[in-house]
């Protein structure tokens, strides 16, 4: 589809796989927002989060603060509006790509850098700091990308260190914390206590959610399947480990957990490169049974390098879908039981579907690669009015 500008509607109902869906459960418009002030490869929209009025948009590799590159969040209210933008601390290594990682909950929220982790309040101001040093007896160093993954919920933060190799190389670890930064627990997937039976490059904590008093943890390179086949586990809210999900059919190259989420009663994990970059994306109970495998119609370039669930909802990016053009990305929206429901298609080098949030009957979508006139990868949003879904499952 071709995005509109500021305060144009859009009426997504012909983008329903069915003519019988309640077509009020899928968004009605869409507003995009691209500052001013955002230039060629800012990567503007690269992460987003949502909540308590504020949108928040990472832009990795702005280059407006001490220096080149160190990246940046903006704050947003929900009509777009800029409130603020924050930076990492430029004195550091830590900060390198301030706001790979972006998540709000429990009115903080936390921005991942390649090393740190910065815990805000609502408005932006600073909380306090976590690193590979905040935990007793981690044995961690520079260079275990700290952060680079994280989530907040139920009481909960946890930062994912896809590159820790206290095991073996690359094996990975999580750090779980109380949302006042106290260490709690350093994760590892039972197998990685016994060297014979993991593999290096397991990439444990490549990405993380908490929810539903569940935590889950993609390992994008676990061998469990064949090489890089993937895998994600389950823990309690204390960190202990439920259960290990390895999805019927995988296969090496599938980087099953290179995204994962849990609301609404399930978890749903992505498999981006599964049948030769196609991707895919799995649903799955709360203890890992009852596997549907999506299955989305049209195009799906890297369909499950981002999934998220909402009010009843999943939605899943595919930032290299070309259905709109050459990586012109694209998301779809399937109910809870794998139907889908809608597919939302940007236009050409956009990579719309790179990251989602929705609170409060926004949907906030990145696109990181929207041009500025002709400098690519400047970057861009697109905000959706979607309507309470919780009353609203079934087909009418």
């Amino acid at each position: 589809m071709a995005f509109l500008t500021n305060n144009s509607s859009f009426d997504g109902s012909s983008l329903l796989s069915g003519p019988d869906y309640d077509k009020t459960t899928t968004p009605s418009n869409a507003t995009k927002i691209q500052l001013a002030e955002i230039e060629g490869s800012d990567f503007f929209g690269i992460t987003v989060a949502i909540g308590a009025g504020k949108i928040y948009v990472g832009a990795i590799y702005d280059d407006d603060g001490a220096s080149t590159n160190d990246g940046a969040v903006y704050i947003l209210d929900y009509d777009g509006n800029k409130i603020d933008k924050i930076y990492g601390d430029t004195s550091s290594y830590y900060n390198i790509a301030f706001g790979k990682s972006l998540c709000f909950g429990s009115d903080r929220l936390i921005v991942g850098g390649l090393e740190e982790a910065k815990v805000f309040s609502v408005g932006g101001s600073l909380l306090f700091e976590l690193d590979i040093f905040s935990a007793t007896g981690t044995g961690g160093t520079i260079g275990d990308t700290f952060g680079a993954s994280a989530a907040i919920g139920n009481g909960r933060i946890i930062c994912g260190v896809q590159n820790d190799d206290d095991v073996l190389s690359n094996a990975g670890t999580c750090f779980l914390f109380d949302l006042n930064g106290n260490f709690i627990k350093k994760l590892l997937p039972s197998p990685i206590d016994d060297t014979s039976n993991t593999n290096a490059s397991a990439y444990f904590g490549s990405s993380v959610a908490i929810g539903d008093g569940r935590i889950v943890v993609g390992a994008k390179g676990d061998d469990a399947n064949g090489y890089n086949s993937g895998a994600a586990y389950i823990y309690d809210l204390d960190g202990n480990e439920l259960a290990k999900i390895d999805p019927s059919g995988g296969a090496g190259g599938d980087n099953f957990g290179s995204s994962v989420a849990v609301g609404s009663g399930k978890i749903v994990v992505g498999a981006q490169t599964d049948n030769s970059n196609a991707g895919s994306a799995y649903i799955y109970d709360l203890d890992g049974g009852n596997e549907v495998q999506l299955s989305p119609s049209g195009g799906s370039g890297r369909f499950g390098q981002k999934v998220h669930i909402s009010s009843n909802r999943i939605y899943v990016g595919a930032p290299s879908d070309s259905a709109g053009g050459t990586n012109a990305g694209a998301f779809y929206i399937f109910d809870m039981e794998g139907n889908q429901l809608a597919k939302f298609t940007g236009s050409s080098g956009q990579f719309l579907g790179c990251d989602i949030a929705s609170a409060d009957g926004k949907l906030v979508v990145g696109a990181y690669g929207d041009p500025v006139g002709s400098s690519i990868n400047a970057g861009a949003i697109y905000i959706y009015d979607i309507p309470d879904q919780t009353d609203k499952l079934t087909r009418i």
